[in-house]
């Protein structure tokens, strides 16, 4: 009786192991292997491998997310056209950062952080005739702060060589980005101020 108690009882027990062995483990991803979030807030830390490359991928997160955006919504060819360039990029501008953090075992973030994602919500909510002004305002304060992030880093002797050479190789291309959004910037101006000197 008990020797058949103990075989009826023995495949339960193995189900029962088998199921949880399946149950996903919560525990951090291998860094460099895999993404991680919610990001901290480290727009205001130190400049190190890990809070560089949190932000550096959030810079790159955050203007193929608006690109889409703008891709959806905007009628203006123009600022369609930066959009693409913003978007194929930016993609592969991350996929070398990932490349480079995976070397010095740094994981991304799978997200961009709090006051990006406020940002990205708000111009999703944006009336069909401020879309486009607001799209430029994000990418011209977007990119300041890509120029800027990028310009530290590339001389900041305390980041590890590699994420410095990424950092120098990616700042020209952030500078024409920031460039070509002022100029953006100036066209739609332009064009919204021209009703109101017509109505003079």
């Amino acid at each position: 009786m008990h020797r058949g108690s103990f075989l009826l009882t023995l495949p339960l027990v193995l189900l029962c192991q088998a199921g949880l062995a399946q149950q996903p483990q919560a525990q951090p991803p291998p860094r460099g292997t895999a993404s991680f979030e919610p990001p901290p807030s480290v727009a205001d830390a130190p400049l190190t491998a890990q809070t560089f490359v949190i932000r550096a991928a959030i810079v790159n997160m955050q203007e193929m997310e608006l690109a889409d955006l703008a891709l959806t919504r905007s009628h203006n060819a123009g600022l369609q056209g930066y959009a693409r360039k913003m978007r194929d990029e930016h993609w592969r501008a991350q996929e070398k950062l990932r490349s480079v953090a995976a070397d010095l075992t740094t994981a991304l973030p799978a997200m961009v952080d709090k006051k990006h994602q406020d940002a990205k919500d708000a111009l999703k909510r944006a009336p069909a005739d401020r879309f486009d002004a607001g799209y430029v305002k994000a990418i011209v304060s977007g990119h300041d702060e890509a120029v800027a992030l990028f310009d530290a880093a590339a001389t900041l002797k305390t980041l590890p060589q590699p994420l410095q050479r990424y950092a120098a190789e990616m700042l020209p291309m952030v500078k024409k980005h920031r460039d070509a959004a002022y100029a953006l910037q100036s066209s739609t101006a332009a064009v919204g101020q021209a009703p109101r000197e017509q109505q003079r």
